[in-house]
């Protein structure tokens, strides 16, 4: 049901899934958390610290992204590729909030 983890690499499946260091691989639950990850986040809510690849979900919530935020609400204060989504904030630039679709390279 939760799994935890220091770094991890490969997958991690459950209701909750939590790594305290660096990812490289997926994340399948209803809410994924990790400090760093390199991958693919799934689930109701994905929050990142760092990540590069892509979070699909209804609440996407990275504070450094590259890749795709897929989902109802993205958040990212940095932005580096595309969030597709109802609500899209990139709190960093000059407009940080772009229903739809919002681009940042």
């Amino acid at each position: 049901l939760a799994n935890f983890a220091g770094d991890a690499q490969g997958w991690q499946i459950g209701l909750y899934n939590d790594i305290a260091g660096t990812s490289c691989g997926v994340q399948l639950g209803v809410c994924n958390v990790a400090s760093s990850i390199a991958g693919v986040q799934f689930g109701l809510a994905n929050l990142t610290s760092e990540s590069a690849g892509l979070q699909l979900g209804v609440y996407n919530q990275a504070f450094r992204y590259s890749g795709l935020q897929l989902g109802l609400v993205n958040w990212t204060s940095t932005l580096s590729g595309c969030q597709i989504g109802l609500v899209n904030v990139s709190s960093s630039h000059k407009c940080p909030f772009l229903p739809l679709i919002n681009i940042r390279w």
